[in-house]
């Protein structure tokens, strides 16, 4: 797990925070944006990026992956980060909570105007696969906006980000969305408060 304070500029995270894991569907914020900036500019390419993020839906990503399949890998050069790859298929790329947060940071610090964002906090109940989309990050106090992730086939991995007013957050785990939940919402930093209700 990846925590970035954004007011205090402090980066935390678990041992594991910058390997390699499963991307799932948050590399679907990777195609989104490379589509959103650098792509045809078409009504389709905006459609297909929205349902990505709100709905996370499966084919909508693998119509943009096959017409950008650099999207992943431009991205990760773009924002450095290191531990993200493309593969063949978008679904069986990689990445880290690291990398995940420093992208969402770097979306919130110079183009808090992202539809990504915009998308992000106006996600689905219920994504295209008939998932529940109401888990993980999603329950850390303050947030605004997240996109989860998880496996289809093969052993059980999930993952999820956010962000709120003044932090982004991201998480991959290898076991189930209860255990994914519990597993962020015990290893919160001390410093982590509901800016909410910090305003209240």
């Amino acid at each position: 797990m990846t925590y970035i304070d954004l007011d205090r500029h402090q980066s935390t995270g678990t041992d594991n925070h910058t390997e390699a894991r499963p991307g799932l569907s948050t590399v679907k914020l990777y195609i989104a944006d490379y589509m959103l900036r650098h792509g045809d500019g078409s009504t389709r390419d905006r459609q297909l990026a929205r349902q990505m993020i709100q709905d996370s839906d499966d084919h909508a990503a693998s119509l943009a992956y096959a017409k950008y399949p650099q999207s992943i890998d431009a991205t990760a050069a773009e924002f450095e980060l290191s531990s993200t790859h493309g593969d063949h298929r978008w679904g069986i790329s990689t990445t880290s909570t690291a990398d995940t947060a420093a992208f969402l940071e770097a979306k919130k610090t110079i183009d808090p105007a992202s539809p990504i964002l915009d998308w992000m906090s106006t996600a689905a109940p219920v994504a295209a696969d008939g998932t529940v989309q109401d888990w993980g990050t999603f329950l850390v106090p303050g947030t605004v906006g997240t996109k989860w992730g998880w496996s289809d086939y093969g052993p059980t991995v999930v993952a999820s980000t956010s962000f709120g007013d003044d932090f982004v957050i991201a998480a991959i785990t290898y076991g189930t969305i209860d255990e994914h939940t519990g597993d962020i919402l015990d290893a919160l930093p001390d410093t982590h408060t509901d800016s909410s209700d910090a305003a209240a």
